[in-house]
């Protein structure tokens, strides 16, 4: 038995890594769950979802392209390393989930069919708010993966330069 320490929370998620550790697992693996099935039925144009793509609006080839995002989000969550990979694949998931809500929101869905996005979406910020540092894209890694463009305007100096009217050989 472990007695409490004065001036510390026992059993947060923010003192116990395991329970941290657990926790970040569990949530990902519902996003991913909640990623691959979908994606999945999208891909093979399953009726039920074909109809509510329809239904949202949406045309048929855009379940293609929507099943293909999510498969690649759910491996990329699952990933180990590719911590900026991580990031934009959380970013488009929560593209998708609010969206998803917005487009069942303007067709004029039932409350509870707009919800159902959000509270998965709360699911992924829970994941990503969860991470272990592993799976983070730190500042320092942000600083040694920097983006090496072609064009006049990706230099550090170009962007700004060029608004300051300055002139790029």
């Amino acid at each position: 038995m472990t007695l409490p320490t004065p001036g510390r929370e026992q059993g947060t998620l923010d003192t116990d890594p395991r329970g941290r550790r657990v926790a970040y697992w569990v949530a990902t693996s519902l996003v991913a769950v909640a990623f691959v099935v979908p994606g999945v039925l999208n891909l093979i144009h399953a009726p039920h979802i074909a109809g509510d793509m329809a239904h949202l609006g949406y045309p048929p080839y855009f379940s293609t392209i929507l099943g293909t995002w999510k498969l690649l989000a759910a491996v990329a969550v699952l990933a180990p390393r590719t911590p900026r990979v991580k990031e934009w694949a959380y970013a488009g998931m929560m593209f998708d989930l609010t969206g998803a809500s917005a487009s069942r929101l303007v067709v004029g869905d039932s409350l509870a069919t707009i919800a159902i996005p959000l509270v998965i979406a709360c699911v992924v910020a829970v994941s990503w708010r969860l991470r272990p540092p592993a799976r983070r894209l730190s500042a320092d890694g942000a600083r040694r993966m920097p983006f090496r463009g072609v064009g006049p305007l990706d230099s550090p100096a170009g962007f700004s330069g060029a608004l300051r009217g300055g002139a790029h050989e």
